[in-house]
């Protein structure tokens, strides 16, 4: 099927999936919040029902998701930043973002362990 621009193409595929409350529970996240209904699903297959504590922590929250570009980047930056870090070198940077980042991680890089030790705080509200 062609959507009548010159190289691109459709294809069309068929999902089953089996109606349960956390079926519903996407769908309905889907359809309200304009999320990619696949994308969801495909989430709920690796993580479960825990997918909705995704939702949890970030509720409420805007979040803005890096093209698939920048997130292959950031994936390259993070991998040489652990490598610069094992070796004890600082950590090398290209961008503002990956400085501010290799700044981080260099406060709290606990040099006896070579882990990251930091404190933070979540507010939340009990159930009543």
């Amino acid at each position: 099927m062609s959507d009548g621009i010159a190289g691109k193409k459709r294809t069309a595929r068929e999902i089953e999936v089996e109606i349960t409350p956390d079926s519903v529970t996407l769908l309905f996240l889907a359809r309200a919040y304009r999320l990619d209904l696949e994308a969801l699903l495909c989430l709920y297959e690796v993580f479960g029902s825990e997918v909705f504590l995704l939702f949890a922590l970030l509720a409420g929250r805007q979040l803005v998701i890096p093209k698939h570009a920048k997130l292959l980047r950031i994936r390259r930056f993070a991998e040489s930043a652990v490598k610069d870090l094992a070796s004890g070198r600082p950590v090398q940077h290209q961008t503002l973002q990956e400085r501010d980042v290799g700044e981080w991680l260099a406060r709290h890089l606990d040099e006896k362990t070579g882990a990251l030790v930091f404190r933070t705080e979540m507010e939340y509200r009990e159930a009543v």
